[in-house]
């Protein structure tokens, strides 16, 4: 049975890093959540299996988390950033303000690139593991 449910998460998670390697936003988000998962699950069952195995696994799969968590970070800083300059404009017109939210955005966004190939790289070590319950 852990078998079963361990699989299709997995399943799950080489699909959506299919469509991961376009590199958009949204398909890097579902990712995560896919691979959120897969650790939930993993964790779930991981008292069924040599402990050793299981940690190892589940390392890699956090730190993979944590990269895609980096780019989600981004999405969050532009969606506050943005809430936070319409309530001020309704107020009054503060260019410091929308110089600070703009210098805050762009260099959260400069670092997209370079992260979204970063967990792009362990994704595809990532899916090399043979899995512990395999």
């Amino acid at each position: 049975m852990s078998t079963t449910q361990l699989d299709r998460q997995v399943r799950r998670v080489k699909k959506r890093g299919k469509t991961a390697a376009s590199r958009e936003e949204g398909d890097l988000h579902r990712l995560r959540i896919a691979l959120k998962k897969l650790r939930y699950t993993a964790e779930f069952f991981a008292p069924l299996y040599p402990k050793r195995d299981v940690k190892r696994y589940l390392k890699k799969l956090r730190v993979l988390q944590n990269d895609l968590g980096d780019l989600n970070d981004v999405a969050n800083v532009r969606r506050v950033v943005g809430e936070l300059m319409r309530e001020k404009s309704k107020k009054d017109n503060d260019a410091s303000m929308r110089f600070a939210g703009g210098a805050m955005v762009g260099w959260y966004g400069a670092q997209v690139p370079a992260t979204a190939k970063q967990a792009l790289k362990r994704y595809r070590k990532f899916k090399r593991i043979k899995p512990f319950w395999q």
